[in-house]
């Protein structure tokens, strides 16, 4: 997908669609990770401290929450 680069005060930002974002399932104020190499930027949602938390559960959970993310906000607002 091509994108425009845009000057956001003195800083600069790429946008990225909502099926992007669902994608990464990351949210707007999420942190992402993101990284440079051979003229590719990589962006990834963050590693959160997981403790001894299954791994298996952390992924289904997350593809749960960018499934279903419009219905969660929807059931939180009520």
């Amino acid at each position: 997908m091509k994108q425009k680069v845009i000057k956001i005060g003195s800083s600069v930002g790429v946008t990225m669609s909502k099926e992007t974002l669902e994608e990464l399932g990351v949210a707007v104020g999420d942190f992402v990770e993101t990284s440079s190499s051979n003229r590719t930027f990589t962006v990834k949602p963050e590693q959160k401290d997981t403790g001894n938390v299954d791994p298996q559960i952390l992924q289904w959970g997350s593809e749960f929450i960018a499934k279903n993310r419009e219905l969660l906000k929807r059931l939180k607002d009520k």
